[in-house]
């Protein structure tokens, strides 16, 4: 069995020696939700390896049973139905994975390297690249934007790398013993290299080289690790680099891309794992003729019941959850609320501290939904705005350290509280004290009571000339302290008020004695 891989919920391997015959294998399509084989697509060759991508799998067979051509095959990811199918013969054999680019470019490994173009019916061939080695070397390629890296096992032994567009050599850097196929994020290229020539040790160094466009430049390297001779298959993932090692009691280790540390280990059920791959948050690891899964991530949705809430309102969120790769138990959620919104009730024994609600040891399985929920009141007298829920839900699984306390993605929910809306009177307005007298008057002020929130309120002489006024008022009662527009006491006589809002006017006389 070689490197698994998924996409779409599925995952893609190859077998060989199937019932026992050394040339039966196949390209094997696996339903990664119920195991189930979606295909098999046979291939009469010694070994079959699978890679895919935008729909297509591209299924690479070794020596037929007279050891004189390999073949690879473009099949339907979702069927198995064949596309088309190129064959090679000695010297330019064709062996190993497949390296597959959005752009189409698919870059198949061998002796030479070969690039070509997948037209959907066809392969066009656009390069190739001879190196130092021989018919049955796998250099095992990837693509990395503008590059493809692949492995020269034969000496003297390197890693190399190559302009995509050309096939033009960049650069190659050599190594003491044999150099395993690399993996490449941004520009930083891991590989392992066993440390002498004869490629025969149980140790070898990890390598994290940075790609300097016409130079490599180490990062940092490893030899504490025990990673085989050189043949391990690197995985980068979310900052973290994968790799198993120890050809006598297999490990599977996780680095820092950064420094190289170790950050977990785990013992293999298995002896001589091989390739790492990841999806969803899940590791599967190839492990003689089995296929290991590691991790139980969860996921969260979370709905709320309304949109938009006032002072006093109450909200109620659920929160639903999902496993994936086995039962998961001690699930803890956590939810922190934002100011001005309180805690009313929980389901599921949740309950709130220090304005954060907890649901403690709440079990999940496979594929069957658990939901829990919790009630809010949006506090009396809060301020309209904006108030975002971000759950987090965190996973404590006993056993392996590999993948205790997971935590799985925030989802933001937005809430609006709405301002209250304004006011309006519909009654009459009152002025008083009318004669207005400020000598006399409470504080001084005549009094326009009744007024609407955001009407306009203006003072003018009998002979229409306007001396005072207020705009957009916020409150329905309004003071004037018998000074006009410029500060002045205003003559003593008979003024007109007008106040103009909510769709109507009214209209009255003040008399107003200053003694001027």
């Amino acid at each position: 069995m070689t490197t698994p891989s998924y996409e779409d919920g599925q995952l893609y391997l190859g077998l060989t020696g199937l019932m026992g015959n050394p040339f039966a294998s196949a390209g094997r399509a696996i339903r990664v939700s119920d195991r189930s084989v979606v295909w098999n697509y046979g291939a009469w060759a010694d070994w079959t390896i699978v890679a895919h991508r935008g729909g297509v799998a591209y299924i690479q067979g070794g020596a037929d049973s007279l050891n004189t051509c390999a073949t690879v095959y473009a099949v339907d990811s979702a069927t198995g139905v064949l596309r088309w199918s190129m064959t090679d013969t000695p010297p330019g054999r064709l062996g190993g994975t497949p390296a597959i680019d959005a752009d189409g470019t698919v870059i198949l490994p061998g002796w030479p390297v070969v690039a070509i173009t997948d037209t959907g019916s066809a392969p066009v061939v656009r390069w190739s690249v001879t190196y130092v080695g021989y018919q049955y070397e796998i250099p095992e390629p990837v693509i990395s934007s503008a590059r493809v890296y692949f492995r020269q096992v034969a000496m003297p032994h390197a890693v190399i790398a190559v302009d995509k567009g050309t096939g033009v050599v960049a650069w190659t850097m050599t190594t003491a013993g044999t150099p395993g196929p690399p993996a490449v994020h941004n520009s930083r290229v891991v590989f392992t290299a066993s440390d002498d020539v004869c490629a025969v040790s149980a140790s070898a160094y990890v390598y994290a080289v940075d790609d300097l466009g016409d130079r490599p430049s180490v990062r940092w390297r490893t030899d504490t690790l025990e990673c085989g001779n050189g043949t391990r298959h690197p995985l980068i993932a979310n900052g973290i680099v994968y790799l198993t090692g120890s050809d006598t009691g297999d490990t599977l280790y996780a680095l820092d891309i950064d420094t190289g540390a170790v950050v977990w280990t785990h013992t293999l059920s298995a002896y001589s794992a091989g390739s790492v791959a990841c999806a969803g948050g899940l590791l599967y690891c190839e492990n003689v003729n089995t296929v290991q899964c590691f991790g139980k991530p969860i996921s969260v949705g979370l709905e709320v019941d309304r949109g938009q809430a006032g002072a006093g309102d109450n909200l109620t969120y659920t929160l639903t959850l999902n496993s994936f790769g086995g039962p998961a138990a001690n699930v803890t959620l956590t939810e922190t609320l934002p100011s001005g919104l309180e805690f009313v009730s929980a389901s599921d024994g949740g309950s709130a501290s220090g304005g954060v609600v907890a649901w403690n040891g709440v079990s999940v399985t496979p594929d069957a939904l658990k939901t829990v929920t919790a009630t809010v009141r949006a506090s009396a007298g809060l301020s309209p705005g904006t108030y975002t829920f971000q759950p987090r839900a965190f996973a404590t699984y006993p056993g392996d350290p590999a993948y205790n306390d997971m935590t799985s993605d925030s989802v933001t929910t937005t809430v609006v509280v709405s301002a209250p809306p304004p006011s309006v009177y519909t009654g009459p307005v009152r002025v008083y004290p009318n004669p207005f007298i400020p000598g006399r008057a409470v504080r001084g002020t005549v009094k326009f009571e009744g007024v609407p929130v955001g009407a306009t309120v203006s003072l003018y002489t009998s002979r229409g000339l306007k001396v005072w006024g207020r705009d957009a008022v916020t409150g329905s009662v309004v003071e004037w302290d018998g000074r006009n527009e410029a500060g002045k006491l205003v003559v003593s006589g008979m003024y007109v008020w007008v106040v103009e809002g909510s769709g109507h006017t009214s209209r009255g006389k003040l008399v107003v004695e200053t003694g001027r």
